[in-house]
């Protein structure tokens, strides 16, 4: 049949092909539908937009092209908006390549179609994935790079993210991705693999540097850039060698949903002048997928011989797990207690899963809990009494209302319920803010002396500090660990209590679930609260040199 044929010069240049769409109304529509291969050499990824104009569109991308025909489905509501679209004139759909070289596609049946019925639920498998497997595993998705198409699922970021055919002692396809050492954060995405993670139980790739060493590399498998699992590959060295992260080991961050995996990502937060071979990236199925069995989570967590003496109580918002016998009578009702007032204080919803606590018989054993699990050295785990994240809460026997772990169960419970991002200065002034109300105290009222006596850390640089504990200020001035903290919660206090009150949740929210970037939170706060970051100041100055009783 007859099909439209788009021919690329061999000159880099970016090309375009309108097609005529007269003021077409999107709104039955959800897929854009399109037959497509290549003729000959592949000239680069292939975009396509519906376009009111050239300045008003939405955009998606067609990946994976190759020699052969295939049909393509692009989800209108995944597609990228740019300008103020108006779906109900749609003007052209449009074709493009970027930068493209020679070559060419062929291209046909261009549909736009409604939403496709639910495709009916898949029978239950008659055996696991890995039967007949010795070791239990079973590989169930894979990307190897050999196929040329397999370029048109890797996107780059402030660095450079290539195939680069075999050759030599190489063998095979891989990826070759040049950092910038200009840079503050490189990496690069795979898109194409299988959205649901809940049975793989690792994920497996080889890499190399080529010349000398590159720095330390994380991978990520990613919701959203705020939702993720991610574990380091610490730093790479110049001969092939396989990595295997077990996902139950991979730290979670914001609201990760292993059914709905959009990217596998490779980032690090220290370029250098580095260039990195990846190759043969594997989802790799096992008993157990993605999580822990219970047995297991009690072995990391107290370690083999000690498990057997660990008890686990439930209550109606936690699993508490300890070795403990003091802490199984008193500690799960004291939870509930603390919860209860942490929702109401921050006036938060519900936590969607029970959260897992480990409380250890004693201060050592919760030091090597911590050590293993968050990658602190020991002299910093040492300087904690507990600690609290979207994933767990752990401390070790103490009475269980003291500060500390309403402290710390604070940010657990805002994790799950608000989000884990914002910035130190932020995560910290909400647990503070809290812990003093425990306390029947108020952190307005214990910073003003400060305040007044200008003691405090303009807002500025107090939003762009990357950790308050980092800070050092050995005169036990305004940049001590103690006055940060304080001054933490007690600007939380004042967004919370004084007159951005009312404009206060909203932002609250956004700084929750925004990855924090230099400069991020102080944008955030002027552009939702409508005022200059030095205007807030003087506000706070003014409220919090003298705070008004509740």
């Amino acid at each position: 049949s007859a099909a439209l044929e788009w021919t690329f010069p061999a000159r880099p240049t970016s090309a375009a092909l309108y097609l005529d769409a007269g003021d077409l109304d999107l709104s039955p529509y959800a897929l854009l539908r399109v037959r497509a291969r290549l003729t000959g050499e592949r000239p680069g990824l292939l975009r396509v937009r519906l376009e009111n104009s050239r300045e008003r569109y939405l955009e998606g991308a067609i990946r994976g092209v190759g020699a052969e025909w295939g049909t393509f489905d692009v989800r209108i509501d995944s597609m990228a908006p740019e300008g103020e679209f108006d779906p109900r004139r749609v003007a052209f759909v449009t074709f493009l390549v970027f930068d493209c070289g020679a070559g060419g596609y062929l291209v046909d049946d261009v549909q736009l179609l409604p939403e496709p019925p639910p495709a009916p639920p898949a029978p239950p498998a008659k055996s696991p994935p890995w039967a007949g497997s010795k070791r239990k595993e079973a590989v169930v998705a894979s990307m190897d790079f050999e196929s040329p198409g397999s370029e048109d699922f890797v996107e780059a970021f402030q660095s450079d993210c290539r195939r680069r055919a075999g050759e030599g002692k190489e063998g095979g396809a891989h990826l070759r991705w040049t950092l910038d050492p200009a840079a503050r954060l490189c990496y690069f995405v795979l898109s194409g693999l299988p959205p649901d993670v809940t049975g793989v139980r690792s994920v497996r790739f080889r890499v190399r540097s080529e010349g000398g060493p590159a720095p330390d590399v994380e991978l990520r498998l990613m919701n959203t850039i705020q939702d993720f699992l991610g574990a380091s590959i610490g730093e790479v060295g110049p001969e092939w060698r396989t990595v295997e992260l077990d996902l139950p080991a991979m730290r979670g961050m914001g609201r990760f949903d292993p059914r709905r995996v959009a990217w596998v990502g490779f980032l690090t937060f220290a370029p250098r002048a580095a260039v990195l071979l990846v190759d043969d990236l594997q989802f790799v199925a096992k008993p157990g997928g993605w999580r822990r069995s219970e047995e297991e989570e009690i072995a990391s967590a107290f370690g083999k011989e000690r498990a057997k003496q660990v008890k686990r109580i439930e209550t109606p918002r936690f699993d508490v797990y300890t070795d403990s016998k003091a802490a199984v009578s008193k500690f799960p009702k004291a939870l509930e207690a603390c919860y209860g007032f942490v929702k109401e204080a921050l006036g938060v919803g519900e936590m969607e899963e029970k959260l897992p606590v480990y409380i250890f018989q004693n201060p050592t054993l919760y030091v090597e809990f911590t050590v293993r699990s968050t990658g602190w050295t020991k002299e910093q785990a040492e300087d904690t009494a507990g600690h609290g994240s979207g994933r767990y809460f752990a401390t070790y026997y103490q009475a269980p209302e003291t500060p500390t772990v309403v402290h710390e169960l604070t940010h657990s419970v805002f994790h799950r319920t608000e989000g884990p991002w914002g910035g130190s200065w932020f995560q910290e002034g909400v647990a503070v803010f809290v812990e003093h109300l425990w306390q029947k105290r108020s952190a307005a009222e214990d910073f003003a002396p400060r305040l007044r006596s200008g003691q405090y850390v303009p807002l500025r640089r107090f939003t762009a500090m990357q950790t308050l504990v980092a800070e050092k200020d050995v005169k036990g001035g305004a940049g001590t660990a103690d006055s940060l903290y304080l001054q933490a919660g007690a600007f939380h206090e004042f967004l919370a209590r004084g007159p951005y009150a009312p404009r206060w949740p909203p932002v609250r929210r956004e700084l929750a679930t925004t990855v924090r970037e230099e400069g991020s939170g102080a944008a955030i706060l002027e552009r939702g609260l409508g005022a200059r970051l030095e205007e807030i100041e003087k506000e706070w100055v003014k409220w919090g040199s003298d705070p008004p009783k509740k």
